[in-house]
């Protein structure tokens, strides 16, 4: 999938840039660097790596005709491609792939030129100032929001004709926008210190004040009150994982794994509270899933779950998570 034909997008690696320039404050880096998950100690990085732990994982690495996915979403991507022979992803297979990455492509290339024009350069802005502009970019980026530019499924109730790869062009416009705005900040970032300095100064304190609060239930943890839809859903997937009255039954290999995972990306999503360590987070769903008992420490957490992805579509679009 990369440059194995002429690329049809045209921009900058933005690792180049980062890894040329020394200079760029760790402010910034640490969030650049937070937009992929990464290890958590030592010991799950390579031999002879001196960098620090969180920087570990680029953020965009592999080129798909030019355009930089994100590697996290690409992976997930990769993952659901290496199993196109099982019924749930037999639509997965490589030439259409090959043919929607084209689309996403050029879709990325039309974000990424178009993103200050259709982001920043609003017609009621009352400056065009440069500080404004940076302010106005910083929010773009910390906006969360449920997919910034991954590679969404469509579905149909006819399956026969259905377009699972329809909405790529449009995945891929999103990833340019982010891409480029991305790209700013790193060319620019004495504009951008300030902004991620503070906001690190922030997160310290809040995450000061998380640690330090007890939380026991659902309902803490989640920053909506319609939290139940996200739950209810592990009883109506099928296999179900909970019963009706949350005691965990799924005895299939990795069915913790497979809810810890939903957590994480509701937190990921900011439906759950992301302040939130892995610890607390094991703590609640011992204290409000019935037989549930992952470990304390929460280390189910941080590893990836290979049966995840026999859920994550049926899961998001039960609760509408689906682009």
């Amino acid at each position: 999938m990369s440059k194995t034909e002429k690329e049809i997008c045209n921009v900058p690696f933005i690792g180049e840039i980062i890894w040329a320039n020394p200079n760029i404050p760790d402010c910034i880096k640490d969030a650049y660097y937070s937009l992929v998950p990464q290890p958590k100690s030592i010991d799950q990085v390579s031999k002879g790596y001196v960098g620090k732990v969180n920087h570990y994982k680029q953020p965009y690495q592999s080129s798909c005709y030019g355009a930089y996915p994100n590697m996290w979403q690409l992976e997930i991507l990769l993952s659901k491609i290496s199993r196109n022979k099982e019924e749930r992803y037999k639509h997965y297979q490589t030439t259409d792939v090959d043919r929607a990455l084209k689309e996403y492509a050029r879709g990325f290339q039309y974000g990424y030129d178009n993103f200050l024009k259709h982001k920043i350069d609003t017609e009621n802005m009352l400056s065009n100032s440069e500080s404004l502009k940076a302010q106005k970019i910083f929010d773009f980026i910390s906006i969360p929001v449920i997919n910034k530019g991954g590679f969404s499924e469509e579905h149909s109730f006819d399956k026969k004709t259905a377009d699972y790869f329809a909405g790529w062009y449009d995945n891929g416009i999103d990833s340019g926008y982010n891409y480029r705005a991305w790209l700013l900040i790193v060319e620019n970032y004495k504009l951008f210190e300030s902004f991620f300095c503070e906001r690190k100064k922030n997160k310290s304190q809040h995450s000061k004040q998380t640690q330090s609060t007890k939380y026991l239930n659902f309902v803490d943890i989640f920053n909506t009150t319609e939290w139940k839809m996200y739950i209810e859903v592990l009883v109506q997937v099928t296999p179900p994982l909970l019963n009706s009255q949350y005691e965990f039954i799924s005895s299939r290999q990795g069915g913790k794994g497979v809810v810890c995972s939903w957590i994480k990306e509701l937190q990921y999503k900011g439906i759950v509270k992301q302040g939130i360590n892995r610890s607390q987070l094991a703590t609640v769903l011992n204290t409000e899933i019935k037989n549930f008992n992952v470990g304390s420490d929460g280390k189910t957490f941080d590893n990836p779950s290979k049966k995840y992805n026999q859920y994550e579509q049926e899961l998001k679009k039960l609760t509408g998570l689906l682009p």
